[in-house]
Parts: structure tokens; sequence; C-alpha cells
């Protein structure tokens, strides 16, 4: 993100203002940040039901 934004033209920042850059940055990283939780979340949570599915499958076939 933050290469982009250094690697914009003079011109994007005559016409966009600083205020406006600094809310992008925070609400793009913000959602980035939140995107990455939510699927580790779930990930993790999936990982747990199928070890739990599969202990029970053990138990219940021996």
């Amino acid at each position: 993100v933050f290469n982009r934004v250094i690697g914009m033209s003079p011109a994007f920042y005559e016409r966009v203002m600083t205020g406006e850059v600094l809310s992008r940055i925070t609400t793009d990283t913000t959602l980035i940040l939140s995107v990455i939780g939510s699927s580790v979340s779930i990930a993790l949570r999936n990982l747990l039901l199928f070890s739990g599915g599969m202990v029970l499958m053990l138990l219940t076939s021996a």
C-alpha cells in the first residue's frame, strides 16, 4: 500500500485532498485485515469440525 501511494503522480495529489488519501488508506487497510481475520477464523472452525467428526466416526465404528 505504501509503495503504491508513494508511486502516484504529483497530478493525483493535486486533484485529491490529503485527508481523502488518508481515509482511503485507513479504510482499505481495515477491510484487508477484516477479510484476513474472518478467513482464518473460518478455516480454524472448519478444521476443528473436521477433527471432531473424524473422532466421532472412529468412536462409533469401533
